[in-house]
């Protein structure tokens, strides 16, 4: 599959994730110069029997909230898709997005911003939403792929979600109210898993500082709200979130409206940064030397969306 999405894309077929572990593509880029359009092989979530289904999300991505320094498209959001598939005998057959294609704005994703955060209703799920044999419901014709913008396949690192960590510890810091310490300040978000009635909304608020109290102290993230919602579906089950089109720099999470008490098995820091090859390290004796090492690491990491950055969000 060659794929792009304007703003960010995630790509699903046969209920399944195009890429797992991938996030926030494709790499921004200024549209007006040029877009880059990312290669899948996913020929193992075919089914051979023929019936099969292609979903696409889509973001703002880098949108008017982000930053007047920033590459902005603040058209409808779009997506192009050509599927390619080689046959046994070598022929070969192709799939291209048109305008028989059909779109929705009523998805769980509320509202999805880099510097904001990502709420998300899993009410409002259709599990079966990427599946052949699903109900699509009330979708209408999807946005064509404006004809501007040059496609250009993309030789940059995928950003991706690696290093998951449980909190080092999880306090009570006032009555509802948990402070999660990842002890590691990292760009990335928190994944959690709870089980509750329908329409209890858990917030999970970021911040790179914490008072002695344990409450965060999230001047750092200045105008930024740097906050993730998640309203539960009330199932019955354990039910599990995590962000596709929003980052923090954060250390400390600071949890409301959770449905009883929260664990450190229910939340997980994930990083989040460009997929790149650890060509060397560094340990001594001396632990000093080792936590600027480490602190270095980060920074750099935390720092690298493919596209360098000034600072996490």
């Amino acid at each position: 599959v060659a794929v792009t999405g304007m703003g960010f894309y995630e790509l699903w077929l046969n209920g399944r994730k195009g890429d797992p572990t991938r996030v926030m593509a494709p790499v921004m880029t200024d549209p007006g110069r040029g877009v880059l359009y990312d290669v899948y092989e996913v020929g193992n979530l075919l089914n051979a029997d023929g019936a099969n289904a292609i979903g696409i999300w889509l973001s703002p991505g880098y949108s008017d909230d982000f930053s007047r320094f920033g590459w902005l498209w603040l058209a409808p959001k779009r997506a192009i898709l050509k599927l390619t598939v080689e046959f046994a005998d070598g022929t070969k057959e192709s799939v291209v997005s048109d305008g028989t294609w059909e779109a929705t704005t009523d998805g769980p994703i509320l509202a999805a911003s880099i510097y904001h955060g990502e709420v998300y209703d899993a009410s409002r799920e259709n599990r079966a939403w990427s599946s052949p044999r699903g109900e699509w419901g009330n979708w209408k014709g999807a946005f064509a792929f404006p004809d501007g913008p040059d496609l250009i396949r993309s030789d940059v690192p995928a950003i991706r979600m690696s290093d998951p960590r449980r909190p080092v510890s999880l306090r009570e810091t006032a009555p509802g109210v948990w402070t999660a310490d990842f002890g590691q300040n990292r760009a990335g978000f928190v994944r959690v898993r709870a089980k509750g009635p329908k329409g209890t909304r858990i917030v999970l608020k970021t911040s790179e500082l914490a008072g002695e109290d344990g409450k965060i102290d999230p001047w750092t993230n200045r105008a930024a709200k740097s906050l993730d919602e998640f309203t539960l579906a009330g199932t019955g089950a354990v039910e599990t979130y995590c962000p596709r089109f929003t980052y923090h720099g954060f250390h400390y999470v600071e949890i409301t409206g959770w449905p009883g008490r929260p664990t450190v098995d229910d939340v997980t820091g994930w990083a989040v940064h460009a997929d790149l090859e650890r060509t060397a390290t560094f340990a001594c004796s001396d632990e000093t030397l080792n936590k600027i090492f480490n602190a270095a690491t980060w920074s750099m990491l935390s720092n690298l969306m493919a596209n360098p950055t000034d600072c996490p969000m």
